[in-house]
């Protein structure tokens, strides 16, 4: 009630604004969801929903973090009124970024998907420079925002992320 509170005022105060509201919940482990589908669907989705519907009254879109293998429970986010899903944890069960843009690319954009567990943190910028081209060419290059699959951990080369970007330019200089 206190963050849909909070929208009304904000979409009440500046009106034609407001671009995208975002939420979060990790309902994903690296296995599997950490509760039933159904009760996800039950406890979680009827809130999301009357969020993601207020926005959508003022021309706003849905943007929602939700780490883990989530794949099984996309639909309902969907449902929901999401429009751009993050982070695609593409290491996590399930979670394969071909299977996920078959299954959901016409109804979502993708944010995410540089894998922060394996690639950014112990592979090389070439590793990273084939992840970058691989995710472009799976989720998108429409419907797809590339970034890193979570927030950066300290222990990842700085080299990694200037690869990770300058691919992307590259990409987009072929384009």
């Amino acid at each position: 009630e206190f963050t849909y509170g909070c929208l009304e005022i904000i979409f009440d105060k500046y009106p034609d604004a407001i671009d995208l509201i975002g939420s979060g919940d990790d309902y994903g482990t690296q296995n599997g969801l950490l509760i039933s589908n159904d009760m996800i669907g039950q406890f979680f989705m009827p809130s999301l929903k009357r969020h993601y519907d207020l926005a959508e009254k003022h021309g706003a879109m849905g943007y929602h973090h939700c780490c883990g293998a989530i794949f099984e429970m996309i639909p309902q986010l969907i449902d929901a009124g999401v429009n751009v899903l993050n982070p695609i944890q593409t290491s996590a069960a399930g979670m394969d970024p071909a299977r996920i843009k078959a299954a959901y690319g016409k109804d979502l954009c993708f944010h995410g998907g540089i894998d922060i567990q394996q690639t950014l943190v112990t592979g090389t910028p070439d590793d990273v420079r084939a992840e970058v081209r691989s995710r472009i060419e799976t989720l998108g290059p429409e419907g797809y925002i590339l970034s890193p699959s979570h927030t950066l951990q300290p222990d990842t080369p700085p080299e990694n992320l200037v690869a990770m970007y300058d691919e992307v330019r590259r990409y987009g200089e072929r384009l």
